[in-house]
């Protein structure tokens, strides 16, 4: 049983827009990441941006980059401008948006007036990298122990 549609939009190239097309392409959909920035997974680590591409092509993902304008969402899919000047339609039956994260903290502010001391680590501190939510996290651990 196939479940979604054959043409799937996701608007974002940073690291979840690069990931995200991997679900729906393994399932026979055709796939395009469009990014307004020149470069598909900026803020990846630098191995992983370098291995991205060839990943996304192996699976048959188109790449757009550069468009400057997301204008409207049309009968067809998206309708975009290029950056060339040029108004495109990139055909979807699916558009995914993968445009940013904001952290979660809502917890943290809950729990303010009921404990002494807090410390945000991961996504509701900064959307990030796993290894950088490890990392903060091993700190404020050791910051609890008085170590550091």
């Amino acid at each position: 049983m196939k479940l979604l549609s054959p043409k799937v939009v996701i608007i974002g190239g940073e690291m979840v827009g690069c990931e995200t097309p991997d679900f729906p392409g393994e399932r026979g959909s055709r796939v395009t990441v469009v990014r307004r920035g020149s470069v598909m997974a900026s803020k990846m680590f630098a191995s992983n941006r370098r291995a991205q591409p060839a990943r996304l092509n192996q699976k048959d993902v188109t790449l757009i980059t550069g468009a400057k304008e997301y204008q409207a969402i049309i009968q067809d899919g998206l309708g975009m401008n290029d950056g060339k000047g040029q108004r495109i339609a990139v055909e979807a039956e699916t558009i995914v948006l993968a445009t940013g994260a904001i952290p979660n903290n809502e917890l943290a502010n809950a729990l303010k007036s009921k404990v002494s001391e807090i410390r945000l680590v991961g996504d509701c501190a900064e959307p990030g990298r796993i290894r950088d939510a490890v990392h903060d996290g091993a700190l404020a651990g050791l910051r609890v122990w008085g170590i550091k």
